[in-house]
């Protein structure tokens, strides 16, 4: 298991807070959150497997997943949550020797460490977005909401294989893949 500390320690230093916890429970996954969990805003998350009874002064943790959220860490958190095989709030059966991100967290949990989620609300901004023909347009003008969690992912990703040349262990099925899209004219 490779070592991110500095990685970890980066996004602890960027106001990434510890939004939830797994946990085992009878030999399946439980997940406990704080209340920032349930903040209804758009963000960031880093899975980090924390290890802290190493030698003194010694800490190991390994980034296992980057990824974003729309609605509240929460909401997103269940949705993984609940299609593992090995969790409390799931009656799925995977074929055998298929591994899922709930077995990943399991083995982590069962070698001694602790798996945090640290999360963080990226920006959002909210534009008036007329009806571009004006006799279409009502009384009150639709809003656009933008926000950069999709850009803030890509950047966590890009920063991350900068310092390590991979991907974390649990990325790499769907996402952004480390890529910063950039779009429209180039200056």
């Amino acid at each position: 298991m490779d070592n991110h500390t500095e990685f970890a320690v980066a996004v602890q230093d960027s106001n990434y807070l510890p939004t939830a916890e797994f946990t085992l429970t009878d030999d399946l996954i439980e997940v406990e959150y704080s209340e920032q969990a349930e903040t209804e805003a758009p963000g960031t998350y880093v899975w980090v497997a924390e290890r802290t009874e190493c030698d003194p002064g010694f800490s190991e943790h390994t980034v296992i997943y980057i990824g974003e959220y729309g609605y509240t860490v929460k909401y997103r958190m269940n949705q993984h949550w609940s299609s593992w095989s090995n969790s409390t709030r799931s009656n799925q059966k995977m074929p055998e020797g298929k591994l899922q991100k709930g077995d990943i967290i399991k083995q982590y949990l069962q070698s001694g460490y602790t798996v945090k989620v640290y999360s963080k609300p990226s920006q959002v901004v909210h534009i008036p977005a007329p009806h571009p023909l004006r006799a279409f347009q009502t009384d009150v003008s639709d809003m656009l909401r933008l926000d950069t969690k999709s850009n803030d992912e890509a950047h966590l990703l890009e920063a991350f294989l900068q310092l390590y040349n991979n991907k974390p262990e649990l990325n790499g099925t769907k996402g952004s893949k480390g890529y910063i899209i950039t779009e429209g004219y180039n200056y």
